[in-house]
């Protein structure tokens, strides 16, 4: 969708919902006169006795709620509309900047066991994410989570099949997404907050049912029927009945809290229930033909009638939040040990369905987030996963995922298992290009489209050394972190299994004697046919690397140019090795060095 598309999509968005609204008035105005008409209609029939006076209440009456349950079914309609145009406003902030004020972010899911997330902004704020995020349950952002982190290298094939069925219809994802879409972040919390409980519950781990509920629901019922009975028939005294309804009562309340806790649970919820069996119908009357959507049809096959059920329950027992109908319902059937009998046995018949369901559209909402690249940005394509025993990628007009597709520069790269050195002066580029290739290597993996005219990547696994921070709470510097995360890949690269590793200015937490002869032996290490290894850094000794015999490696490099008085990139990745530094000048233009000092002196750092 382009931005002209989803501008088109909101002005008939709100051309329909202007004409609901015109629509609303006027029945308001028609409740109004058959209101007034049905008063009439009563006085007529009690002051004068005139049976048409009676009869013009009695159709009036009836048009009056026949108007009530149109106007019901606009307002919905409208709820709905509203829904759709929130959605459209999510794809349109993710043509601007504005995406990164988007609520869901993924911050839960960031560690720093977990370096991927740091270092390629996966998660957090201005993450991958937070731009592909179409998610709006707790168990999409849970299955989003782990596509972008733990994908089944086995299963892309199916994954990348669903994600161009789910592409190719933009008015069904939108109404798929609005369905479940929630402006309001507090209660947003809360509902995901109710869906993990109430899967926690379909699992039967909690909450804890009363105990006897289904006795105490039948018996105590059945005992004030009976009892009430024998004190009509003369047989009894009617305060055998009135304690009867007092016990129920006293059970009630005595019981409060275990009861408002297991209520809590699900009645939490139920505002999900109608939307969540919509999204339900929906997946099951899709053309979906792919091996992964025709599965999950099959498993959905009776959700509707599981969902229907339950949210039958939640209604009734709702009835009891009625202050008049509370004394009645539980003092009369033990309404609240009932309700939570008929549910206990409502997880008996659906309870392990319900959580895969559950399961099902987080995965399902997880896939359409996938969707997100190839429906807003030009030439996005999805992934060819190669088959290939050495690690390998080829990638054509590539750019950053999450930089605006106006300003990012496209670059083609080509590297088989080999060490790639990549030189630069500072801000040339460097560390945008690792994470571009990265962030559609995590992309293509997922099963997603990527940010490329072409990528072709091997399965690997990725290591990343580039964002390392310092752990006062563990006494770990940042060198030293460092020096962790790299051993970790040379404990790896000992299995002889295919992995890409990006590290970004290695060693720079070190003098740079020690650093260059640390950088040296690490590289030796990695530098395996298993092993596709970028290096970026500012040390041009380590280029001479691509003439050991130890190293199967190349030299790349960016490059900048000077224009007056100012720095220009073109940020494109060229073979060889750089020859220009900037580092001075850009001291210099910083007020930090004299004009005179720029050219003293030679260095062989950039």
């Amino acid at each position: 969708m382009t931005g002209k598309d989803i501008q088109k999509r909101q002005a008939d968005t709100e051309k329909h919902r202007q004409g609901l609204d015109k629509t609303l008035t006027r029945l308001s105005q028609l409740r109004l006169l058959t209101a007034i008409l049905t008063v009439l209609g009563l006085v007529a029939y009690w002051r004068r006795d005139m049976i048409s006076g009676a009869a013009l209440a009695v159709v009036m009456l009836v048009v009056f709620v026949v108007l009530v349950y149109r106007f019901g079914l606009i307002q919905k309609e409208m709820d709905g509309l509203a829904r759709i145009s929130g959605v459209l406003k999510r794809y349109e902030d993710r043509l601007t900047d504005a995406w990164q004020d988007l609520p869901e972010t993924g911050e839960a899911y960031r560690s720093k066991d977990n370096t991927l997330s740091t270092d390629l902004d996966l998660f957090g704020k201005g993450s991958l994410f937070q731009y592909l995020s179409v998610t709006h349950s707790a168990t999409g952002n849970d299955a989003l989570a782990r596509l972008l982190t733990q994908p089944d290298l086995d299963r892309i094939a199916d994954r990348q099949a669903s994600v161009r069925e789910l592409l190719a219809d933009d008015d069904w994802a939108i109404r798929f997404e609005a369905l479940a879409y929630e402006p309001k972040a507090a209660k947003r919390d809360r509902e995901k907050a109710a869906e993990l409980k109430l899967k926690a519950y379909a699992r039967g781990e909690g909450p804890e049912t009363v105990d006897q509920a289904a006795l105490i629901g039948a018996g105590l019922p059945i005992a004030l029927a009976v009892t009430l009975g024998l004190a009509v028939a003369g047989l009894a005294s009617y305060m055998l009945p009135v304690a009867v309804f007092f016990m129920q009562m006293a059970l009630a309340i005595t019981l409060a809290a275990p009861i408002n806790k297991y209520k809590e649970t699900i009645l939490v919820f139920q505002t999900r229930l109608e939307g969540l069996n919509e999204r339900f119908q929906m997946l099951l009357d899709s053309p979906f033909e792919s091996a992964y959507l025709t599965q999950m049809k099959k498993d959905l096959a009776n959700a509707p009638e599981g969902i229907a059920a339950l949210n039958r329950l939640v209604g009734l027992w709702n009835l009891r939040e009625n202050f008049l109908l509370y004394f009645i319902l539980c003092g009369c059937f033990a309404w609240d040990f009932n309700m939570i009998a008929r549910i206990d046995r409502w997880r008996a018949a659906y309870g392990a369905s319900f959580v895969r369901w559950l399961d099902w559209v987080g995965e399902v909402e997880a896939l359409s987030s996938l969707c997100t690249v190839g429906r807003l940005r030009p030439g996005a394509a999805q992934a060819e996963i190669l088959s290939t025993e050495a690690p390998s990628l080829e990638m054509v007009k590539a750019t950053h995922p999450l930089l605006p597709p106006a300003t990012a520069v496209a670059n083609d790269y080509r590297q088989s298992g080999e060490t790639t050195i990549i030189t630069g002066s500072n801000m040339s580029g460097k560390s945008t290009f690792m994470r571009t290739i990265g962030l559609n290597a995590v992309l293509a993996y997922a099963g997603g489209y990527v940010c490329a005219r072409r990528f072709a990547i091997s399965p690997m696994r990725i290591f990343t050394s580039m964002r390392v921070q310092d752990d006062v709470g563990e006494g770990i510097s940042t060198f030293y972190g460092e020096i962790l995360r790299i051993k970790a890949m040379a404990d790896y690269a000992v299995k002889e299994k295919p992995m890409l590793v990006l590290i970004d200015e290695i060693f720079k937490g070190t003098n740079s004697a020690d650093r260059i002869i640390g950088a040296e032996a690490a590289i030796k290490k990695l530098s395996q046919p298993w092993s596709m290894t970028l290096v970026t850094t500012h040390d041009f000794e380590l280029c001479d690397l691509a003439e050991d015999p130890a190293v199967s490696g190349r030299n790349m490099h960016f490059e900048e140019h000077y224009e007056g008085d100012t720095i220009q990139f073109d940020y494109t990745i060229r073979p060889g090795r750089c020859r220009t530094t900037n580092a001075k000048e850009l001291m210099r233009m910083a007020g930090l060095l004299d004009p005179a000092d720029v050219n003293r002196g030679d260095s062989d750092v950039l």
